[in-house]
């Protein structure tokens, strides 16, 4: 085989368009499953791969031509690139498209294969005479482009030396190939929430065993997250404070808030009664065919209100009918305004607060479920009190998981490479476990506890290792997913009336207004919730039509020291890109909680209390570990790549070719 479709042709405006729209899918996409900075969209890696294993119609070998001719119905080249582009890959790359359309099996009056991925897969057998072709990305990372590589058919390696990636990996690819089309019989955990089935997938017994860490998790959690008024309490919202550095004049704690709105949804509907027809947020009447509603105004900001008395600030929450009548933030850049005497606190003096231990919180309003909709309030002193976990209670949970408390160090800032991700340790912290509230710690180890727990009782069960394994680590992963979601570095969004995680982008910044979730509720950020989506996102990875394809190799290893397959047909790979992203150092922030759940791959050996993701040998430009030369750094990075990209050629056939994605 000699030219490739790619050289030739691509539908690249039809493959931009639906990776656009890929963007805005929320619910059963594959990243869903866990964080990973930087991934390539789906649809780009399923149509690249596919136009680079078919050979170009005006080289292909004369068993290609002829099956191109079937199907496109012309003999001529651009004829058939335009069916190959236009009406197979193009068909393949919208979201929910994934699998072909229509009936696998099914072919039409004249003996053709209906559905398109059948096509796709049916032609890659031709090219490579009936051998599925072999695979490799060496820097897999999130596992896009093996999992597009696998659903075309292809004998995938995808290896990755971060412990994370490697995890991540194991869920995407390798469970549900190994798994699909399975079933074992479902245990009776005396659950609230019973299954109806008695066989289940790997599907369904992740989430009964989601719901059996979930149940039991509330009970000992419950009391520390109130409902009031039984109203169902979504999160918490908080501001770090610090105190006013003109001590002897003023004495004042000045909460640290980038904004004071909390909801800029303009309008909800409540049903027509009298009580929310006098409410004082009360806009108009809405009248439809059969029902009479009444419209709110459903704006809400904290009102600030500095007590002279107590120098402590406290918080009323308002409905704003202009922008003017929403006061203005404490935080203006990073430097503070003092509410109460009025003088400015420099940034400077922030991060010197924070080193001696004065950059504190306090929660400035709580966000509950109401029948309409999310709404706001001041909070109460019993959620104030909730808030306050005693050291004792946290030791003990501690004490019950492995390596306890998540104590590691934090990755230190640096103002140039990588290390530039980091901006918490200049303002005094310095482990991970500073990067959470103490009730937040709480119930992240209290869903450790009994994750590990539902390993022993899955064995007691009977599940095999390989049932037991996969289960366990999609449990562990629900862990990561609320963690990310429940640190100080999370904020709440006034315009989704959401929860924004840790990782918008590959870094950990510095937040002064940040959001708690109620981890144990139904709402969104919940444990409940992410389990629900991870379900959403199994059900689609299960559904394998080539079930019976050649397993994965995940690896976890430096590809210097990896023995690779013999005759690779493709490597396709996207590599780190000099200094863009730290990804150890951001990735220790998964890996202290996979450490507590034994999910670390076996090279890494026994694993110690301090021990974090490692980054010797990590092919980044990361001038911290090369004493802030960016000099060596780079030459680092240059000469690690070009090592790489010289082994993994020895490894290719002769005529393999080779796709780096650019950034």
């Amino acid at each position: 085989m000699s030219r490739r479709l790619i050289e030739e042709a691509f539908p690249l405006k039809k493959v931009s368009t639906d990776s656009k729209h890929e963007q805005y899918i929320t619910q059963g996409k594959p990243n869903s499953l866990h964080y990973w900075p930087a991934r390539r969209p789906i649809a780009v890696c399923r149509a690249v791969i596919l136009a680079t294993l078919l050979p170009d119609p005006a080289d292909a070998p004369e068993k290609m031509k002829a099956e191109y001719t079937r199907l496109s119905g012309s003999p001529l080249p651009e004829k058939q690139r335009d069916y190959l582009c236009n009406t197979l890959i193009a068909s393949l790359t919208r979201w929910g498209d994934e699998n072909g359309h229509g009936d696998w099996d099914a072919k039409d009056t004249k003996g053709r294969w209906v559905n398109k991925l059948r096509i796709a897969r049916e032609l890659i057998q031709i090219a490579y005479n009936g051998v599925p072709p072999k695979v490799l990305d060496m820097f897999a990372g999130g596992g896009a482009i093996p999992l597009e590589a696998m659903r075309l058919g292809c004998e995938v390696t995808a290896n990755d030396y971060n412990p994370v990636a490697w995890f991540i990996l194991k869920c995407t690819l390798e469970y549900p190939q190994r798994l699909a089309g399975k079933t074992t019989p479902l245990p009776d955990l005396n659950l609230d929430e019973k299954p109806d089935l008695k066989n289940g997938d790997l599907t369904d017994h992740v989430h009964l065993w989601g719901q059996w860490v979930l149940e039991n998790a509330q009970k000992e959690l419950v009391q520390y997250y109130p409902a009031i008024d039984d109203k169902p309490t979504v999160a918490y919202l908080w501001a770090r404070t610090i105190p006013c550095q003109d001590r002897k004049d003023c004495g004042g704690t000045i909460p640290l808030l980038k904004t004071l709105w909390v909801c800029k949804k303009t309008e909800k509907t409540l049903k027509d009664t009298p009580e929310n027809r006098n409410r004082p947020d009360f806009l108009r009447l809405k009248k439809t065919r059969n029902q009479t509603k009444v419209v709110i105004n459903s704006k809400r900001a904290l009102k600030l209100c500095p007590d002279p008395k107590t120098k402590q600030a406290r918080f009323e929450v308002i409905a704003p009918k202009k922008t003017t009548d929403v006061g203005d933030p404490t935080m203006t850049g990073s430097n503070a305004i003092c509410p109460f005497c009025g003088s400015q606190q420099p940034n400077d003096y922030i991060k010197r607060c924070g080193h001696e231990k004065k950059l504190k919180a306090q929660i400035t309003a709580v966000v509950y479920q109401e029948e309409y909709g999310k709404e706001y309030r001041p909070p109460t002193q019993r959620e104030f009190d909730a808030a306050e976990i005693p050291a004792e209670v946290l030791k003990e949970i501690a004490d019950e998981i492995p390596h306890g408390m998540p104590d590691e160090e934090l990755p230190k800032s640096d103002t140039s490479g990588a290390g530039r991700a980091f901006s918490v340790p200049l303002y005094g912290f310095k482990k991970w476990s500073q990067l959470f509230t103490n009730r937040e710690l709480l119930s992240l180890m209290t869903f450790v506890k009994w994750t590990r727990l539902a390993q022993t009782e899955m064995k007691n069960f009977g599940y095999s290792h390989e049932w037991k394994e996969a289960v366990s680590a999609y449990l562990s992963l629900l862990i990561n997913k609320v963690a990310d979601y429940n640190c100080t570095c999370a904020t709440w969004q006034p315009k989704s009336e959401g929860v924004g995680h840790l990782f918008v982008a590959a870094r950990i910044p510095i937040t002064w207004d940040y959001v708690e979730t109620n981890v144990i509720g139904k709402s969104a950020s919940s444990y409940h919730s992410h389990q629900t989506m991870q379900s959403r996102v199994l059900s689609r990875l299960f559904y394998w039509p080539h079930i019976g394809d050649p397993l994965p190799l995940v690896n976890c290893a430096d590809i210097l020291e990896m023995t690779l397959p013999s005759s690779i047909d493709l490597i396709v790979t996207d590599p780190p890109y000099y200094d863009a992203i730290p990804y150890a150092d951001t990735s220790d922030f998964f890996f202290v909680w996979n450490k507590r759940n034994g999910i670390v791959p076996e090279v890494l050996g026994p694993q110690t209390t301090d021990s974090v993701v490692p980054k010797g040998r990590e092919l980044i430009q990361h001038t911290a570990r090369f004493g802030g030369s960016k000099d060596e750094a780079k030459a680092y990075y240059t000469r690690g790549m070009t090592k790489t990209f010289e082994k993994v050629r020895e490894a290719m056939s002769n005529d393999a070719p080779l796709v780096v994605y650019p950034l």
